[in-house]
């Protein structure tokens, strides 16, 4: 084994896990990467037992700093989420990770637990399930928000994956709430609303927009009933379309927190088209992982979804 490596495959501060982390040459690390799958054919092991006294292993696993063996622990951890909340909490910060494929296993794990569920559903929203596979390795594009019409995010501030999807970008950090509004207000030279007044706006413009389309879906109708003409019905085909879309409104794709009275999260609205919000900066609290949270998110033709899947290289991992 080389010298430095780890008696715990990737286990925080190893010489051979963190060289292979930091793409160094795969000769220097094979010893680690046999040892590694030893170590993650176990874990899938007593996933098969079901047995909760493997809670504490998945817990082992768990401070690994590679994304297989914690992938693994957190697997292993899955069925126990619901009746371990130490095991749970372990789990959380998970929910953080850089790597796509561990965030999503977390947002699983935490989706069986009451107090985390919010946060959870939160993240799938933003995620929602693909059949795009994913490598261990693989992480978000971020985004660049100057491209979008933002100004600079937060200083110092981090990803933070709960708030992000196709059409959002989100960060968060360890400063107090208070310090992050003050910010934006000097900012934006605005106060922020509440986020229920922007819930409520997005979904009033909705509706109005779905009922508009079927005032017009039933005017087609009658047309082509009257005339037969091949025309009328491509035009209802396309405006099918458009109402199935509009259907999935920006609102549902937002992942917003879920805003309470004891969890305020407040809104800068940036720009509109006409009355409806189209950029907009909400910034709360999440006491859950004790971190203060800024999205930025967009909506319309003007500003569309932006991919945030890379695809993955095997070789820069190596």
């Amino acid at each position: 084994m080389p010298n430095g490596a780890p008696g715990v495959a990737g286990a925080p501060g190893s010489g051979a896990g963190n060289a292979c982390l930091d793409q160094f040459p795969l000769g220097d690390c094979v010893d680690y990467l046999v040892e590694r799958e030893a170590v993650v054919d176990m874990l899938d092991d007593l996933q098969s037992t079901r047995d909760r006294r493997s809670v504490p292993v998945a817990e082992a696993a768990l401070a690994s700093a590679d994304p297989v063996v914690v992938s693994a622990g957190l697997s292993l951890l899955g069925p126990f989420a619901d009746s371990s909340e130490s095991a749970v909490e372990r789990a959380a910060p998970h929910i953080l990770s850089p790597f796509v494929g561990t965030a999503n296993l977390a947002a699983e794990v935490l989706n069986r637990s009451r107090k985390f569920q919010p946060l959870a559903a939160q993240y799938r929203a933003g995620h929602p399930d693909n059949d795009q596979e994913l490598s261990p390795w693989q992480r978000s594009i971020p985004v660049d928000l100057a491209k979008l019409g933002f100004d600079s995010g937060y200083p110092g501030a981090m990803p933070y994956p709960p708030g992000e999807s196709e059409l959002s970008a989100a960060h968060s950090t360890r400063d107090a709430l208070d310090q992050i509004l003050a910010h934006y207000q000097k900012q934006l030279g605005a106060a922020p609303v509440g986020l229920a007044q922007l819930r409520s706006e997005l979904m009033g413009n909705d509706m109005k927009r779905s009922e508009q389309m079927s005032r017009d879906m039933k005017a087609l109708q009658d047309e082509y009933a009257k005339t037969k003409d091949p025309n009328v019905l491509k035009r209802m085909s396309e405006l099918g379309k458009s109402f199935g879309e509009s259907a999935s409104s920006s609102l549902a794709k937002w992942p917003l927190p879920a805003d309470s009275p004891t969890t305020p999260a407040s809104t800068f609205v940036i720009e509109r088209d006409g009355l409806l919000p189209v950029r907009v900066v909400v910034v709360y609290r999440e006491a859950l992982l004790d971190r203060s949270v800024i999205v930025h998110a967009w909506r319309g033709a003007k500003y569309p979804p932006v991919p945030r899947l890379k695809p993955f290289n095997r070789r820069s991992f190596y």
